[in-house]
């Protein structure tokens, strides 16, 4: 029974180990505050007008004013999920999901972004096309 124990305590101690590492990893993240506000840098070239365009993305003061999100742009503190929600549904939502998304390596998000690529080629192939064709009198 001595060996058992042994044995359960060595795997316990490496489950706590690996739970260290993304606890820490999280806690980095988490300090830095950068994520936000070079989102903020992506909505508008000067980073004042970044929270307005910001408050009327996301609905204007239902969600949030426009204090908090000068705060949300700077990294005073992390805007809630709905924010992000809201982001994602908008007019920018593509370009969102891809600073979101910027460095994964998951086959399926490398995939979509190849698909979009081929969109976006074949979408200009058939403009080029129709803005060739002769025009019926």
């Amino acid at each position: 029974m001595g060996e058992a124990l042994r044995v359960l305590h060595e795997n316990a101690s490496e489950v706590v180990a690996e739970n260290r590492k993304e606890i820490c990893a999280v806690q980095f993240v988490a300090e830095i505050r950068k994520w936000f506000p070079g989102l903020g840098k992506l909505l508008a070239r000067d980073e004042r007008k970044a929270a307005p365009i910001l408050h009327y993305l996301i609905g204007g003061d239902a969600i949030a004013k426009v204090r908090t999100c000068y705060d949300w742009c700077a990294g005073r503190f992390d805007p809630p999920a709905i924010v992000i929600i809201k982001l994602l549904r908008s007019s920018i939502g593509w370009t969102v999901l891809e600073y979101l998304m910027r460095g994964c390596k998951e086959p399926w998000w490398l995939e979509m972004l190849e698909h979009r690529r081929k969109a976006e080629i074949l979408d200009r192939a058939i403009q080029d096309a129709q803005g060739s064709l002769p025009l019926e009198r």
